[in-house]
């Protein structure tokens, strides 16, 4: 996913610097409309002045605001009340934290997710249970009830269930529905991604969903009784310590301005789906100077690319796939292709490529192209890292993962044969949260 670059400069228009942003509501949780909000949450820093002296802080800040028809939400938390809340039993806080959905990060982030599994106790499933209550009561006073408050009870209950068997996070209903499977519940989702001409449900479907409801509330009960997890959180020195290091010294180089630069304004691009009808261009592109001089290529016929791309998966969610792939668009001219030729979904890592016309090097299309994957992989895809190889004289291909934040972790000697040569290949790598998307230009 791109993310509007609206959403980036209300980050940017903030009083006090930033811990993180990420997204949360519906598009966290795997069911967004096409009329969805956005809900930002954060957590910034209060300066020293502003807690030390008589008058009461400001500590958390709200802005809503509807940008030519872009609602968003933005919530942040100085420092120290959201440590006071991770250490209670507030799920949601939690749920913001570690959201693969990151719009801004900075080292303080990645100290805070560190810290995360150890606010997590078995006391969180009340919190669970008290919301589940709460949204069921709103979902049974609609007329007519909609789809979206019933998804968001079926969402608490599975966030709850799972975290009580397992100690994650997973706030994303559609993954935590390939685990605790639930009859009619995809079709829900699929309903309330089409929009709310479709988001009502009818008394019969209400009254089909009741027993589910209290089910899956026993289920909760039954996990929470049977948790293994602490009866207390452990983490308040440590968070303790982060809070007054972040107070006294601002984030320094702790956090904001040591946080990866994210690169400059990128062109606009499209990553459409991989069809086979654009794999000539593809092969076109295999025999230009440049992807002869560096990319390891097999042999191949235009039906062998077709067929290949035929094969190809284009949803990250789809984890059925040997590749994914996509052509890279920009207006109404396909210039490129983006790919992740290896996935490892159990260990959270991929592996990408990206391929550009020569005509349109120089332009910073490859890095919007890149970045516009990372982010997909990142969010939609939920993964955890990401690695791409370079051969050594490649200095252009290197120069673009270093701008989105890459670094180059090895180099893996006499890794391929290119056009009869023993070639040199530079390893790099990225981390969910050392990502913060680059804005693209209007």
């Amino acid at each position: 996913m791109t993310w509007d670059p609206r959403l980036f400069a209300a980050i940017r228009a903030q009083p006090h610097p930033l811990v993180f942003v990420t997204v949360s509501g519906a598009h966290l949780y795997g069911f967004p409309s096409p009329d969805s909000d956005f809900d930002l949450r954060g957590v910034h820093v209060l300066p020293p002045e502003d807690v030390a002296g008589l008058r009461t802080p400001r500590e958390t800040i709200e802005v809503a605001r509807d940008d030519d028809g872009l609602e968003l939400d933005l919530v942040s938390h100085d420092v120290a009340k959201f440590a006071r809340l991770l250490l209670r039993r507030n799920g949601y806080v939690l749920e913001q934290l570690l959201s693969p959905l990151v719009l801004h990060t900075t080292p303080a982030h990645a100290e805070l997710v560190a810290l995360a599994p150890r606010c997590v106790t078995k006391h969180h499933a009340h919190h669970y249970v008290g919301f589940a209550h709460t949204q069921w009561r709103l979902f049974a006073k609609e007329r007519p009830p909609r789809v979206k408050p019933l998804l968001y009870v079926y969402r608490v209950l599975l966030t709850g269930i799972h975290l009580m068997r397992s100690g994650e996070v997973e706030a994303n209903l559609v993954r935590l529905l390939d685990t605790y499977p639930l009859d009619g519940v995809h079709d829900l989702v699929a309903r309330k991604l089409a929009g709310p001409e479709r988001g009502t449900l009818t008394p019969e479907e209400v009254a089909a969903h009741e027993p589910v409801f209290q089910g899956l509330l026993a289920r909760l009960h039954e996990a929470a009784a049977a948790s293994h997890l602490p009866d207390a959180p452990t983490a308040a020195p440590a968070l303790h310590d982060l809070v007054v290091r972040l107070r006294l010294a601002g984030l320094g180089d702790g956090g904001r301005r040591a946080s990866r630069s994210p690169a400059p304004d990128l062109p606009r691009v499209e990553l459409l789906p991989a069809v086979p009808g654009a794999a000539a261009l593809w092969h076109r592109w295999r025999h230009q100077a440049d992807a002869r001089r560096f990319m390891p290529f097999a042999a191949s016929t235009l039906a062998d690319l077709e067929a290949r791309v035929a094969r190809c998966g284009s949803d990250p969610l789809d984890r059925t796939k040997a590749e994914y792939r996509w052509w890279v668009r920009v207006g109404d001219e396909v210039v490129g292709t983006v790919a992740v030729p290896q996935a490892w979904w159990s260990m959270e890592t991929a592996e990408i490529a990206y391929h550009l016309d020569e005509a349109w090097t120089g332009r910073g299309v490859g890095t919007a192209a890149v970045a516009a994957l990372v982010d997909l992989l990142f969010t939609r895809g939920g993964l955890r890292r990401l690695t791409a190889t370079v051969s050594v004289d490649n200095t252009r291909s290197m120069r673009l993962l270093e701008r989105l934040g890459f670094t180059r972790e090895g180099t893996m000697r006499e890794a391929y044969r290119i056009e009869g040569r023993l070639v040199d290949q530079h390893l790099y790598g990225l981390l969910r949260h050392e990502w913060a998307a680059p804005t693209t230009e209007g």
